[in-house]
């Protein structure tokens, strides 16, 4: 299933971080390449791991890995990756930079460190040539003109190797010659240097790693800013098993258009509250509701231009899927109906849902939620 193309957010009005998935159209080839950011080096590796590591030489980069897929549209349906990763500078995708590239935010899909994995390359050190992998190297029995013959060396790059995406698939390429600046592009030569290491290929970075004391994990959680804002956890009610407050902790505001497309919403709404914070949300918008199901009954406070004072509404809201909501759909419902009743309140700030503590005698046994404070005066 692809994900849907997040339209309109674009590196003008979005900047990229760990776990977004972006797109860039090569005018040359005709084509879009995927890519996602994996790591932001400086931002959570060299703080942790120190100046002697290898990986202090890219903290000027994201490791960056690229989709296998490349498309005639914006769509991406597969998540194989072709190049699993590569370093490219963080400049080259700031707006201001005319010699970066043109690239899209597409989505957010947030990176599990536990499959995470580096670049693995040669180092030539005085007591000979080292395999380099993240956190960890190895002596090999290379001899520096085998290393010079394989040219597997860590490297920096501006840009996706769009090229090498293609002819590593069998594809014509303006070049002629795969980049093989990665020992996992070679499987049949990873697997002779594995076992001249006494290592086994097979293994994970996480694995690997963890056998030699470094634990990925720590590279995160240490690094997690304390001022990141966490969703408030659910307390649910004794009667009815539904939660006392929902989508407490969610930043949202009613002032915008009435919205089409719940893909689109869903985008809006995570950028809105990156923006509010200042940091990457928890990933919570396709989370699941389940404890409501699928009916809720949600009433909220609106001024009237022909009464000339509030007036209370209620609106009943089905799950697509006849199952259960996700936190982007709920919020994306509630918007639509409220957006336009709301034009003349002063506070249209989406403050979370609370459960009232009887049935509407309209909808029996269907969660009957109060929105916090729709209303404050006229403007």
């Amino acid at each position: 299933m692809a994900i849907k193309l997040n339209r309109g957010i674009t590196h003008a009005e979005k900047e990229i971080k760990e776990g977004d998935i972006f797109y860039v159209y090569n005018d040359y080839y005709r084509k879009y390449f995927f890519g996602k950011i994996l790591v932001d080096i400086s931002n959570q590796l060299t703080k942790q791991v120190g100046k002697d590591s290898a990986l202090d030489f890219f903290s000027d980069c994201y490791l960056v890995a690229v989709y296998k897929e490349i498309s005639d549209t914006p769509e991406l349906h597969s998540r194989e990756f072709i190049i699993p990763g590569s370093f490219i500078y963080k400049s080259s995708f700031k707006r201001r930079n005319r010699q970066g590239f043109d690239w899209t935010h597409y989505a957010y899909e947030a990176v599990d460190f536990h499959t995470l994995d580096f670049p693995e390359f040669f180092l030539n050190y005085d007591d000979g040539v080292y395999l380099v992998r993240g956190e960890l190297k190895f002596r090999t029995e290379l001899s520096r003109q085998q290393e010079e013959e394989y040219k597997i060396r860590g490297s920096k790059s501006g840009s996706i190797d769009y090229s090498s995406a293609l002819l590593l698939q069998g594809y014509k390429a303006y070049s002629d010659r795969i980049n093989y600046h990665d020992l996992r592009l070679l499987p049949e030569l990873r697997k002779t240097i594995y076992d001249m290491i006494g290592e086994d290929a097979s293994m994970s970075y996480y694995d690997l790693a963890l056998k030699y004391g470094k634990d990925t994990g720590r590279l995160f959680t240490d690094a997690l800013p304390e001022e990141v804002q966490q969703i408030k956890p659910m307390e649910t009610d004794q009667r009815t098993g539904f939660p006392k407050e929902l989508l407490c902790g969610i930043a949202w505001s009613f002032r915008q258009q009435r919205y089409y497309s719940l893909a689109t919403f869903a985008d809006e709404l995570q950028a809105y509250n990156e923006e509010i914070t200042g940091e990457y949300t928890p990933g919570i918008w396709t989370d699941e509701l389940k404890l409501i199901g699928s009916r809720i009954l949600v009433q909220y406070e609106h001024w009237d231009d022909e009464l000339e004072e509030s007036r209370e509404e209620k609106v009943f809201l089905q799950a697509d899927n006849g199952s259960y909501f996700t936190v982007s759909e709920l919020i994306y419902k509630i918007h639509n109906h409220v957006c336009d009743k709301l034009v003349n309140d002063d506070n249209v700030f989406f403050e979370g849902l609370q459960l009232f503590e009887r049935d509407d005698v309209n909808y029996p046994r269907t969660p009957y939620y109060l929105y916090f404070k729709a209303v404050k005066a006229k403007r």
